[in-house]
């Protein structure tokens, strides 16, 4: 038996982590059972455009359904998870903050539709003592610290080259987080250029805007490391990630058809040096638990005083790639670093095509 002394009641209730959620659709209802699968966390309060989902998803957690942002923040969250689309959720983080809320925020991905308003949510947030970040939960993904274990170990040699996949999705959902993957090999080594080709002939729906069936980027960092972001309906038997080296690569989760017309990730981890080693036990690379380890990473920073690990910065150069890429496909050409910051997604999209707005 411990002699540690057990925790007050206060002490409990100190470490407890008041959790207000903004948007109650699919991405917010995810965001309710994480928060209730963490060890301090607690849904107090949640809102929704649509009433009904509020009040559904609130009975569902134990929350109090609100109509109104003011409602929210009066019920005393010590961080806010926005699971909004871009174009709303810049207006959404500064009426929270316009509301004298001063903890930390949780923003979906992208953290909006251009750099601009980014940037200046960004800066904003941090002029007025608030905490931001963007889910990018898949940095979290154990495939994922592993592959960089392993490249950081040399495994594979120098990286040369990043290749990643998006199935059944467009650039906007998973470019930031293949983007933000990228970025982390390199060490933030600053993009140069980026080009893209974009086919909008069957365009899918996503964040509100009909975007591509179908894109291709590709990018340079400043050391010479390329990237390349494919993304398309019909899923590929290819890795979602997999990172070149100049002794081998290291690949994650290979796309395995379901027999549906779908899809789902395969082993989480190959290596191939010279030999093959396929850990297919580790966690998918989809895995829940990344959405745990990401609203964790921001109650953690919150307590230590310090940026996340996927603060708002971070992924707002993350974003940039995604919309030079758009740029580029959309006719703009090659777009050379650092891209116009007033260059806006929801206006390129719609002037890709007589189907696209």
């Amino acid at each position: 038996m411990s002699d540690e002394p057990k925790p007050t009641e206060q002490e409990t209730e100190h470490k407890r982590t008041a959790v207000a959620l903004v948007g109650c659709g699919t991405a917010g209802g995810a965001h309710a059972i994480t928060v209730s699968r963490h060890e301090t966390a607690e849904l107090v309060a949640c809102t929704d455009i649509d009433g009904a989902k509020a009040r559904e998803l609130a009975a569902g957690h134990g929350a109090r359904a609100v109509d109104t942002l003011d409602e929210l923040v009066a019920a005393g969250p010590r961080v806010v998870v926005v699971a909004a689309g871009p174009a709303e959720q810049p207006g959404i983080v500064r009426r929270l903050v316009e509301l004298g809320f001063r903890g930390g925020v949780l923003c979906e991905k992208p953290l909006a539709l251009s750099l601009a308003e980014a940037r200046e949510t960004v800066r904003y947030a941090a002029d007025h003592g608030v905490t931001l970040a963007v889910n990018h939960q898949r940095r979290f993904g154990a495939p994922f610290v592993r592959a960089l274990e392993l490249l950081r170990d040399g495994r594979v040699g120098a990286p040369v080259r990043i290749e990643a996949f998006g199935p059944k999705g467009t650039l906007l959902d998973w470019g930031p987080h293949w983007i933000d993957f990228a970025r982390m090999v390199v060490d933030d080594d600053p993009v140069t250029w980026v080009d893209g080709l974009a086919d909008f002939t069957e365009p899918q729906a996503h964040a509100g805007l009909r975007l591509e069936g179908h894109a291709l980027i590709t990018w340079e960092h400043a050391g010479g490391v390329r990237g390349v972001l494919e993304t398309r309906r019909t899923p590929l038997g290819q890795p979602l990630v997999r990172m070149w080296g100049t002794g081998g690569a290291i690949e994650i989760g290979c796309v395995v058809s379901d027999g549906d017309g779908g899809w789902r990730p395969g082993p989480g981890l190959r290596v191939v040096d010279g030999s093959v080693e396929t850990d297919a036990d580790i966690e998918s690379p989809l895995a829940a638990t990344q959405w745990l380890r990401s609203l964790d990473e921001l109650i953690r920073a919150l307590d230590e005083g310090r940026q996340p690990a996927h603060d708002a910065a971070r992924a707002t150069a993350a974003l940039e790639i995604c919309l030079a890429g758009y740029r580029a496909a959309l006719g703009g050409g090659r777009q050379r670093l650092p891209l116009d910051p007033e260059y806006s997604l929801r206006e390129g999209v719609a002037a890709g095509g007589p189907d696209a707005g």
